[in-house]
């Protein structure tokens, strides 16, 4: 790829990393720039649904308004168009002046040309996804702008309930947020759970042999349309979560996994309440369940429910 002139590069900004956070940066970039520019002055383009060819868009970097000296041209998802992803560096170095160009991306796949070209680019800039309390910070701090309020202990509950991607986090937030105050009663109202967080309640509610929970839990899923072989696939790989959590620690769960800080913590609260021989018992009955359904052909429901069974019997027996 040729290489670009070294005053390109104040007017391009390549926006990449996780979602959220990059169409965040995208959106103030484009009001800042309405702030002092006439919105005609401004092409905001999808390119996974425009069918512009490479021509055009050199064309419109190249020149400006002849009433306005400013331009800003936004390109996003350029890496989804095989036929302008080879001429990326055609696109970068025909910017002309007074033109801002800004390229927004997802994660690039840095094993790419096109991936390590952008990335290694002086105008890149990456953003990571927020982790911990700063994801809580970010999720307060979205839904006041959109007039709600969010507590610090409800936005972490909310993680718990969704997951940590900031995209499912975000969207979840502009539903609940047409209430003045997003509450953990209204999340339990208006926000379905992944089935991840519900089952490990209810391996949870094994642990603690509470069957009358663990068999309300497992129907909530049954409802939702998850099938007894899905739940037993997500229940072992919690159990595998747990079993690091009891012999390594939490730096491990998370380079092995690369769950999120709440699930770890969840995780490591649930490890320090129960024996390596508990922990052992239940695997092996997964792992026998499994082997059932497989090999003897037995209905996957029942197998499910008699192993939520013999799992609360485990623990009662223990104590």
């Amino acid at each position: 790829m040729p290489c670009l002139p070294e005053n390109i590069e104040a007017m391009i900004k390549i926006l990449s990393g996780d979602v959220q956070r990059v169409r965040g940066r995208r959106r103030l970039l484009v009001n800042d720039f309405l702030t002092d520019n006439d919105p005609l002055c401004l092409e905001d383009i999808d390119l996974e649904d425009s069918p512009l060819e490479i021509a055009e868009i050199l064309s419109s970097l190249a020149t400006t308004s002849l009433f306005n000296p400013r331009k800003m041209v936004v390109l996003r998802n350029l890496s989804r168009r095989a036929d302008l992803r080879e001429r990326v560096a055609d696109i970068l170095a025909g910017v002309a002046d007074g033109v801002s160009l800004v390229i927004v991306e997802g994660k690039l796949d840095k094993k790419t040309s096109f991936g390590k070209f952008l990335s290694g680019h002086p105008a890149h800039q990456e953003y990571r996804a927020y982790q911990g309390a700063e994801l809580e910070s970010w999720l307060v701090e979205v839904a006041a702008a959109r007039q709600s309020r969010l507590s610090r202990s409800a936005a972490a509950y909310l993680i718990q309930q969704v997951g940590s991607d900031s995209l499912a986090l975000g969207n979840e937030i502009r539903k609940l947020s047409v209430y003045p105050e997003i509450t953990r009663e209204l999340i339990d109202r208006l926000v379905l759970p992944v089935p991840s967080s519900q089952i490990f309640d209810l391996l949870d509610a094994l642990m603690r042999g509470d069957l009358t929970a663990a068999v309300r839990l497992y129907d909530d899923q049954r409802q939702q349309k998850n099938e007894p072989l899905s739940i037993l696939g997500i229940f072992v790989w919690q159990l595998r979560i747990l079993l690091v959590a009891k012999k390594a620690g939490g730096s491990n769960i998370v380079a092995e996994f690369g769950i999120n800080q709440f699930a770890l913590r969840k995780a490591q609260a649930l490890a320090a309440n129960m024996s390596m021989a508990q922990l052992g018992r239940l695997i092996d009955l997964c792992r026998r369940t499994d082997e059932r359904i497989r090999r003897e052909f037995i209905n996957p429901d029942e197998a499910l429910r008699y192993l939520i069974f013999r799992g609360c019997y485990l623990k009662r027996a223990a104590a």
